[in-house]
């Protein structure tokens, strides 16, 4: 979206799919990349995450239905809990990922825009008789940031903005951890933010006008998210 304020901001630069394996379009830096990463570490700026797309699940029995059907266990799950789900093919491999936030009426599946459109099919060809209704949800914008151990995150107070809190590092129930030592996961929190696009320019625009506030680029959080032994969505 050619009037996004993130491709608007003084200094942006778009990445270059010829050299980079971030998405075409979205900002890689605003002309000043290690600031911006000391930033966004320190829970003071915003990523433009529009590469993310936004599948919604709706229907009284989405939960225990998307729960037969994933890795992650949805069943009672609580209204703006976050989790991670993992759609498998029978022998095993990764097919889709997906960030998983709840609203209480709907679920939201976050993953990587080029997987959107596949995600939405193969779970539309598998509703049967099911109470369930798969939609790609184009009206979010998603947004990313990141905060400090123990500091919450601070954001516009904006009507219909819905917030995905990644669990990484945690285990899950019934899950298993690779690594015994001091995770480097644990020294931040990334969060993905579903901003309805109506509200987009206020957001970002209340976000720039508090002291300290500025936008990043993917390759802060790149940066940040590799340090923490983060695998990408999707990949």
């Amino acid at each position: 979206m050619t009037d996004s304020p993130f491709l608007n901001h003084p200094g942006v630069v778009l990445a270059d799919p010829e050299f980079s394996t971030i998405s075409k379009g979205l900002p890689v830096h605003y002309g000043d990349p290690s600031g911006e990463q000391w930033a966004l570490a320190g829970g003071r700026a915003l990523v433009d995450r529009s590469d993310m797309k936004v599948v919604a699940v709706s229907g009284a029995d989405r939960l225990t239905w998307l729960t037969s059907l994933t890795s992650q266990v949805l069943t009672g799950m609580s209204p703006h809990e976050s989790r991670e789900l993992l759609i498998l093919d029978p022998q095993g491999h990764i097919e889709y990922a997906a960030a998983v936030l709840d609203d209480g009426m709907s679920t939201f599946l976050i993953t990587e825009g080029e997987y959107a459109q596949g995600l939405a099919s193969w779970l539309d060809s598998m509703r049967f008789t099911l109470r369930v209704e798969v939609t790609i949800r184009d009206d979010f914008h998603v947004i990313g940031a990141v905060t400090p151990p123990a500091v919450s995150l601070n954001i516009p107070q904006v009507d219909g903005v819905l917030i995905w809190d990644d669990p990484w590092p945690g285990v899950t129930e019934g899950g298993t951890e690779y690594f015994q030592g001091a995770h480097p996961g644990r020294s931040l929190h990334m969060h993905l933010c579903l901003v309805p696009l109506g509200a987009l320019a206020k957001f970002v625009t209340e976000w720039l006008n508090a002291d300290g506030n500025r936008l990043a680029g993917m390759w802060a959080w790149e940066a940040l998210r590799i340090a923490a032994w983060r695998p990408r969505l999707g990949h």
